[in-house]
């Protein structure tokens, strides 16, 4: 009964977590803050896994992503400040001030808005998603879907390649989650770590390689 209590409360905590990173991401533009929330999204999606999954297979997962991010640090730091700049969608400080501040707090908020609006969507197809499948409890179900949603917005919101493939990373932990309620074989987990560890690579291929292309 006490382990109960503890994994439901890890549950909630851990959907607490994917919901905030995932946010997080959505909003911030700089390249270091979304890897850091990535590496704490895999944290609250590995809590997440555990209610269903043995520990050492919810690691390898885990073990999985944070390998992902690093992958992806290693891809931006080989580029230029500029580069990394492009790269990540973020506005430099010399464009705000011809812009103005404002706007960006405008999009901001306009981020903060369409995250509301996804946590609704969430909420509203939680209850049918339950009902399809009774062995889905309440907080996998939310991480689940507030990962798939957000990560969606973030592949909507951009065109350069880092941003995308956070996005498509945010998207399929998201699936992850989905599925351990249906299986929880080691196939399973290997596939879903070799996924997520082939789309980082993929991933710092596409950072660099535009850059490559112009180096003298």
């Amino acid at each position: 009964m006490e382990k109960e209590v503890i994994l439901a409360s890890l549950s909630i905590l851990a959907a607490l977590l994917v919901t905030s990173t995932a946010i997080m991401q959505l909003v911030s533009p700089d390249w270091r803050f979304s890897l850091l929330m990535l590496a704490l999204q895999y944290l609250g999606v590995f809590l997440l896994l555990i209610n269903h999954w043995p520990i050492f297979l919810s690691l390898t997962v885990l073990f999985s992503g944070w390998v992902s991010t690093i992958v992806l640090a290693i891809g931006i730091l080989s580029l230029s400040v500029d580069q990394q700049r492009l790269e990540s969608g973020a506005t430099t400080l010399s464009l705000l001030v011809r812009q103005g501040a404002w706007r960006h707090s405008l999009s901001i908020i306009f981020f903060l808005l369409t995250a509301l609006l996804g946590g609704i969507v969430t909420l509203t197809m939680l209850p049918a998603l339950t009902a399809i499948f009774p062995s889905l409890n309440l907080s996998i179900g939310w991480g689940s879907l507030i990962l798939i949603g957000l990560g969606f917005l973030k592949l909507g919101y951009s065109d350069q390649s880092f941003p995308v493939v956070v996005g498509l990373l945010t998207v399929i932990s998201g699936f992850n989650v989905l599925q351990t309620s249906f299986s929880s074989s080691l196939m399973t987990a290997g596939l879903l770590a070799a996924t997520t560890l082939t789309l980082a690579l993929i991933g710092d291929f596409l950072i660099t390689m535009p850059y490559s292309e112009t180096t003298p």
